[in-house]
């Protein structure tokens, strides 16, 4: 008889939020004389801090002072900020949490927009839990960290289900035994449904 599913992890972004377009051209306009460069530089910066080993703002200023940026860290910030959710994603979510099913968050995320996605957009009412790798000082796609997730619902690998839209988070949840699905970039609710269909 197959193991009953009793959790499904969601990845963040691609999955049930998504970040409007247009962002990468107003972090390429604060540094108009290397706009490469400094874009590059910021998403380097946000590793450390995606770790837990480093706060953003903190590796983030060395590089706003390193190409001359004028605008505010806040004005910088905002652009991180720039979240919108899927509705038919958080329906379904709560869907299943009536049917019973444990539901958590499972994302690489640093500080700041950990901090977002908790307090502005309320993500402890949407899931039972959230794991955010800046908080466990682990990530995925380390074994170790979907170790941690599933010791911290209280399931075995095999009774939850991970769902994310890159390959390597899915290898990763897969070598220590959890179920795990790609999903369709953006995908919504009819991804979800065809994800949950091969495991019910």
């Amino acid at each position: 008889m197959p193991t009953q599913l009793k959790a499904v992890l969601f990845d963040a972004d691609g999955v049930i939020q998504s970040t409007p377009s247009g962002w990468v051209d107003d972090l390429r306009a604060m540094a108009p004389d290397d706009p490469d460069t400094f874009v590059d530089a910021l998403m380097a910066a946000e590793m450390a801090p995606v770790r837990g080993q480093a706060g953003f703002r903190d590796t983030l200023l060395p590089v706003m002072a390193e190409f001359g940026v004028t605008v505010g860290v806040e004005t910088v910030l905002e652009v991180w900020h720039r979240l919108v959710t899927d509705p038919g994603m958080l329906e379904a979510i709560a869907e299943l949490r009536r049917e019973g099913l444990l539901c958590a968050l499972t994302t690489n995320q640093h500080d700041v927009r950990a901090r977002l996605m908790r307090d502005e957009l309320h993500y402890g009412d949407v899931f039972d839990a959230q794991f955010y790798s800046c908080e466990l000082g682990s990530w995925k796609p380390r074994p170790e960290y979907f170790e941690t997730v599933v010791r911290e619902l209280g399931v075995a690998p095999e009774e939850a289900l991970f769902v994310d839209d890159r390959e390597d988070n899915v290898e990763g949840a897969r070598s220590v035994g959890l179920r795990a699905e790609v999903f369709r970039e953006l995908g919504g609710r009819a991804e979800l449904d065809r994800i949950l269909a091969l495991h019910r």
